[in-house]
């Protein structure tokens, strides 16, 4: 999409530097510290990003295709739960049933990123 609409993506974007472990710095979707390969998700975007992104595939395919709305996203994340969490408004449960940043992974990160 990028080459054959000379979009312009970002040149900067949050990434794992090290020390400190987090910051924004030079990248771009293609070219970052978080994706090691072309089969990981796309980072280093924005809304006005995806949305160039979605109205390009909507003209190469002829369907339509559109960004969840806040509320849509919202509905998702809770799991269709009233609740604040979609397993509930315990917080506490959240290592239990989220995939979360917690004590463990901090370890990790610092064993995996921290001689960066």
């Amino acid at each position: 999409m990028v080459n054959a609409t000379s979009h312009k993506v970002p040149r900067q974007c949050i990434q794992i530097a090290g020390k400190p472990w987090f910051a924004s710095m030079a990248g771009s979707y293609n070219e970052n510290t978080l994706s090691r390969s072309r089969f990981e998700p796309v980072t280093c975007i924005g809304p006005k990003d995806a949305e160039a992104y979605i109205q390009w595939m909507a003209k190469e395919t002829g369907k339509k295709y559109r960004l969840p709305t806040e509320a849509e996203w919202e509905y998702a994340h809770r799991a269709g739960s009233p609740h604040k969490y979609p397993f509930g408004n315990n917080e506490l449960l959240a290592c239990r049933y989220g995939n979360i940043a917690d004590r463990s992974s901090e370890a990790a990160i610092k064993r995996d990123y921290d001689g960066l």
